[in-house]
């Protein structure tokens, strides 16, 4: 019982553990820290292997593109015809040699990169050769290439003026500005003898698609985050691949009019800037007038608008949406070629709306009947030509 009562506890250590003198607090810290470490060096590699991955994903794409383009021959969206032009200014241009359907109508893209017959470049002495350069109305947007306006002003000019050729420059989405550089790249070299240029009321807006510098390594975003944001805004995957192999984005989202989706106007690099405007529009209009004019080819402005405001609309007065592009081809020197009367008269005359001249209910694109009008005020204009 003494011994029991007269012992005292052991004493202490000498040398207690570390992990006896770190606090709390401190240990917390630093399990933070490394598991923040291991989130941050799991998210690099995650980021590194995604651009590899989107790289080779992007180069694949579009070898699969200009495949299906040449040789599949069935439904095509616009993405699938076209690639990165050579010409920046182009931005893009159509894959040559593109065969299949494009908004139910057949298309096929000839050797030179355009929705037209292939032909020599070389211009034998009596032939008079007239260049449509335009958009998507000038394309043929949704009738078959027969039933563009084009390929109706070949037949009516050729009615009154033996060897005429019509050459359809025309890409859907191009600008104003894209269109100069059409002329300035492929058209003159084709000794054309009248300039057709098709202008439409968004022809100072975003092309269709916008290309990119390759970005693979660049630290400005990272690809983690454009991959998850444009699955939030309804892009499909894959398209921040554009990012990393510098070609092209639709960067004004994907689909046409009220189904436009994804919306991205900080994809658009500040040495495309110029693209949009329409200062930078009327520009180009002033400027392919001047290169034409230099070289004796006159220039014909052809407006058109699909918001003809129904049969009875005035039937002199243009559409709003037109009256400051009426105005950039009157100040630029260009022959104006404006159908919206002879619309308007065949609309009165079938006792018809607007929509009658559309493509469909939901697309504003000109039908067959519009082309064959439009086609028909073409010849009218430029016959005039002749006698200035």
């Amino acid at each position: 019982m003494l011994t029991l009562m007269n012992s005292s506890p052991p004493p202490a250590p000498d040398n207690p553990s570390k992990a006896a003198r770190i606090s709390p607090r401190r240990l917390n810290l630093f399990r933070f820290i490394a598991t923040a470490g291991s989130v941050i060096v799991a998210l690099f590699f995650l980021e590194l292997g995604l651009r590899l991955y989107l790289l080779r994903f992007a180069e694949s794409v579009d070898r699969f593109r200009v495949e299906y383009a040449r040789n599949w021959g069935d439904d095509m969206s616009l993405v699938h015809f076209i690639r990165p032009a050579r010409d920046l200014n182009r931005v893009y241009e159509m894959i040559p040699g593109a065969n299949g359907v494009f908004v139910g109508a057949p298309l096929r893209i000839n050797a030179a990169g355009f929705r037209d017959i292939d032909r020599d470049e070389a211009k034998p002495d009596d032939v008079k050769r007239i260049a449509v350069l335009g958009d998507s109305v000038a394309f043929g947007w949704g009738v078959p290439r027969e039933e563009g306006f084009s390929e109706k002003l070949q037949a009516l000019t050729s009615n009154t003026t033996a060897g005429v050729e019509v050459w359809n420059f025309a890409v859907p989405g191009y600008n104003s500005t894209m269109e100069l550089a059409t002329l300035e790249g492929a058209v003159l070299k084709t000794d054309p003898d009248v300039v057709v240029v098709s202008i439409v009321a968004n022809d100072d807006e975003l092309p269709n698609f916008i290309r990119l510098k390759p970005q693979v390594w660049s630290l400005r975003q990272s690809f983690i985050m454009e991959t998850i944001r444009d699955r939030l805004m309804g892009r499909p995957f894959g398209d921040t691949a554009r990012l990393a192999a510098g070609g092209v984005v639709e960067a004004g989202g994907v689909g046409h009019g009220q189904n436009v989706r994804g919306y991205r106007p900080e994809l658009v690099p500040p040495e495309y800037h110029h693209l949009m405007g329409m200062d930078n529009a009327r520009r180009a209009l002033a400027t392919m007038v001047q290169v034409c004019r230099a070289k004796n080819i006159p220039v014909v402005a052809l407006v058109f608008s699909p918001n003809l405001g129904g049969a009875n609309a005035a039937n002199d007065a243009p559409p709003a949406d037109l009256v400051p592009w009426i105005e950039a081809a009157k100040d630029a020197g260009a022959t104006l070629c404006d159908p919206t009367p002879a619309l308007r008269r065949y609309l009165r005359q079938h006792s018809l709306t607007t929509a009658a001249l559309w493509v469909s209910s939901d697309d504003i694109h000109p039908n067959a009947a519009a082309h064959e009008i439009i086609a028909k005020e073409l010849s009218r204009v430029i016959e005039g030509l002749k006698s200035e």
